[in-house]
């Protein structure tokens, strides 16, 4: 490599980082950080997105403290199952809502839900809702799950959104 090839190397290397290190820690006039990410060779299968349900005005942020305002809330902590793995993990810790009605669920949320075959609560994504000849329901998968889980989940099984997570 000649002095002048590696020359521009190094500017359209130092150039990268300064335009990605923009990205992830720019900040707005409010004080808020705005993050990014960079999907390097293309993005991977997208799963949906959980629904946006906290506005910044719920949330204030002092040097000691954290404080969200929101209604229906509950604090869950999950067992090491590997299903939602790397996302939930053992001890993860959760800011949880209860839903009011079937619409408070939607594509790409995490549900706690009541299952027979699990003996207890399951904690998986939503990756379908639809109404059939019962009324609505939900397909739910583990992110780390080859396959959906096997029953239909039904508005009355669900007990929990996953709002938050704290690791």
């Amino acid at each position: 490599m000649t002095v002048r090839s590696a020359i521009i190397v190094a500017v359209f290397t130092a150039v990268f980082a300064i335009v990605a290190l923009g990205l992830v820690t720019a900040q707005s006039s409010d004080g808020t950080l705005k993050i990014t990410g960079l999907a390097v060779g293309g993005a991977a299968n997208e799963l949906h997105s959980p629904a946006d349900r906290i506005s910044e005005s719920q949330i204030k942020a002092t040097d000691d403290a954290v404080v969200i305002k929101i209604a229906n809330a509950a604090i869950g902590r999950f067992e090491s199952t590997s299903s939602m793995s790397p996302l939930l993990d053992n001890k993860s810790t959760a800011i949880l809502i209860r839903p009011q009605k079937a619409a408070d669920i939607n594509d790409g949320d995490i549900i706690a839900y009541q299952s027979q075959e699990a003996g207890g609560l399951v904690a998986h994504r939503v990756i379908l809702t639809g109404s059939d000849e019962k009324g609505w329901f939900t397909v739910a998968k583990g992110d780390n799950s080859k396959i959906n889980d096997p029953q239909k989940v039904r508005f009355g099984q669900i007990k929990y959104v996953v709002i938050g997570i704290l690791y």
